[in-house]
């Protein structure tokens, strides 16, 4: 076996990286996203048995934490690759990193592993989505900010903490440039929240959906989404999706009243692996 770390694999080991995950999804259900090269990993951990990729592990580098997503081939599974490669990872990192296991916890694999380890949960992130088909009744209307400016001021007045210009920058880098529209939800005269909803074809995807501090408790989230829901049939949309945290209460709470359905759960446990 031959195990290498990269920080940026070429063309030809992409698709070897893509066969894999491909093989993997068709062989049990599998949730985790594919890699992707519009979406770049920090380290790169190969496993080769000749030319053929035996498995990989994804690796993302967030000081003082090391989070990993696994895959290993079908082909090759049960011949000790992933420990082989977790060992090449930690010599790397030499204990400078404590690793994070991120996983679907819907493969026999990843099941195996939160037992052998005792991984525990922190949190999940969820996927949701609805089909969209009629107007919907609401008293609040989404409208498209001036500017990123204009957005981020009326987002941060309904985060728990400081949104970044870099951070909406870093977000939206990885949408098409066109899609990504920042929204401001109305009442009358007032903005009560905000949101960027990205459009492609007839698919839409909500995020940084927030609404102002003081207008919670009032019903406003229940109507802004609603408003989302105008807006994205506006625009042609026919389905709209989502995350959110497992931990976000109160935003599961409105997003299941508003319709959507759990559609895949990606749970991050803790090691150490």
């Amino acid at each position: 076996m031959d195990i290498k770390i990269k920080k940026k694999p070429n063309k030809s080991e992409y698709k070897k990286l893509l066969a894999v995950y491909s093989d993997s999804a068709a062989y049990e259900d599998v949730c985790i996203s594919p890699p992707s090269p519009d979406a770049p990993a920090d380290m790169y951990v190969l496993a080769y048995e000749g030319d053929a990729l035996s498995g990989y592990l994804l690796v993302d580098l967030f000081e003082p934490y090391a989070e990993v997503r696994a895959m290993v081939n079908p082909a090759f599974r049960g011949q000790g690759i992933f420990y082989a490669m977790k060992s090449v990872l930690e010599s790397e990192l030499d204990d400078e990193y404590e690793l994070l296991f991120i996983t679907d916890n819907k493969s026999a694999a990843a099941l195996h592993m939160i037992k052998k380890y005792h991984l525990r949960e922190q949190k999940a992130q969820i996927g949701m989505e609805r089909d969209l088909a009629r107007q919907f009744s609401t008293d609040v209307t989404a409208v498209p900010a001036a500017d990123r400016e204009e957005f981020l001021k009326y987002c941060n007045e309904g985060f728990s903490y400081e949104l970044l210009p870099e951070e909406i920058d870093e977000y939206t880098s990885f949408l098409e440039s066109s899609s990504a529209r920042f929204l401001l939800f109305k009442k009358g005269d007032e903005i009560v929240g905000s949101c960027i909803l990205s459009v492609k074809g007839r698919n839409a995807l909500l995020s940084f959906f927030s609404t102002a501090k003081n207008c919670r408790g009032l019903g406003y989230g229940h109507g802004a989404v609603r408003a989302v829901f105008n807006y994205a049939l506006e625009n042609g949309c026919r389905h709209i999706a989502l995350n959110v945290s497992s931990d976000n209460r109160a935003a599961l709470k409105t997003y299941k009243k508003a319709g959507f359905k759990e559609a895949l759960r990606i749970s991050l446990y803790y090691g150490p692996i």
